[in-house]
């Protein structure tokens, strides 16, 4: 080769994958460790025998513990958008993970309650 000429680009073959390809596992994986959060915070909203009572009067847990398990889970649930290198800035996906975690937090409140 002389000076001019560049090597050929590598051609991504059976070896090179995408970092993203690990969210096909790493995903449900949160999703499922976090489900248990978000059923004690259900748990803490209206006690076992729902809001109506059943019979038993509601018990009501303390606000601040079921925003406590609701923030766990929804942490939980993002934290493959934290960690799995899809982008090469993490910033990006720290911004990514804390933005999508309070949406989901939310959504996961307005539902409980």
């Amino acid at each position: 080769m002389t000076e001019t000429q560049q090597p050929p680009a590598k051609h991504p073959g059976f070896g090179a994958r995408h970092p993203g390809i690990h969210f096909l596992w790493a995903a449900p994986l949160a999703i499922v460790a976090s489900l248990g959060f978000f059923f004690i915070a259900a748990i803490n909203v209206c006690g076992v025998s729902g809001c109506g009572g059943g019979g038993y009067g509601v018990s009501r847990g303390d606000p601040a513990d079921t925003a406590m398990f609701v923030i766990i889970g929804s942490l939980i649930w993002m934290l493959p958008v934290g960690l799995i290198p899809w982008t090469k800035s993490r910033a990006v996906r720290a911004t990514t993970m804390l933005v999508l975690s309070l949406l989901i937090g939310s959504v996961v409140w307005v539902g409980i309650s």
